[in-house]
């Protein structure tokens, strides 16, 4: 199935983590990871800063909501400890999706 709606995922934030919720978000539960759009958090009004090996997202306030560590490969990948919650509002085909 793919879907459009609120996407929850868990970001690491220091010793913690905060649920981030982002509204309009395209998912494929197949796939077996979550890329997030750096145009989708500025559209929810977040910051990210990329730099020293990690990817700091932000609030509007300058509050940190997340710290995500560089991995060997270069990617700024989350692991997922839980699990990322998706509601559908809208069910797309693969290709509306892709589109």
């Amino acid at each position: 199935m793919i879907g459009q709606g609120e996407l929850i995922v868990d970001v690491p934030n220091g010793s913690t983590s905060t649920l981030l919720h982002l509204e309009g978000a395209f998912y494929a539960p197949e796939v077996g990871y979550t890329l997030v759009s750096m145009g989708q958090l500025d559209e929810a009004g977040l910051f990210a800063t990329i730099g020293g090996g990690k990817c700091v997202i932000t609030d509007s306030d300058g509050n940190q909501i997340g710290s995500i560590s560089k991995t060997t490969k270069r990617l700024y990948k989350v692991i997922h400890e839980g699990e990322t919650v998706a509601i559908a509002k809208e069910i797309l085909t693969p290709d509306q999706f892709h589109h």
